[in-house]
């Protein structure tokens, strides 16, 4: 049996710190590697969820322009019911006065 030289046990040493170096590096290699993957999945998230407001900021929009559209219409049937009022209110005073 022969006792290793110091050479012998320093290159393996060396070679056992290289090895466990590597073994490191690609711990934290597949880590960051996962780490982007979960970014990038949460920043397809985050912009289709943006997208999607931006969609529904669009359709209420348009539903407060038709609601719009629909007030001014409502108000300009409003003033005509009030002319035609008017104008049965003038009639009623007119037949008033040739009944009496």
């Amino acid at each position: 049996m022969s006792v290793p030289s110091t050479r012998s046990l320093l290159e393996f040493a060396i070679d056992a710190a290289w090895q466990a170096g590597r073994l490191t590096l690609g711990y934290f290699q597949t880590g960051i590697a996962a780490a982007v993957e979960e970014q990038t999945a949460a920043t397809g998230q985050i912009a289709e969820s943006v997208q999607h407001g931006a969609r529904a900021a669009t359709q209420i929009a348009g539903g407060v322009e038709q609601l719009a559209a629909e007030t001014g219409r409502v108000s300009e049937s409003v003033r005509e019911l009030e002319r035609a009022a008017s104008g049965l209110s003038d009639m009623a005073g007119e037949l008033r006065s040739q009944a009496a």
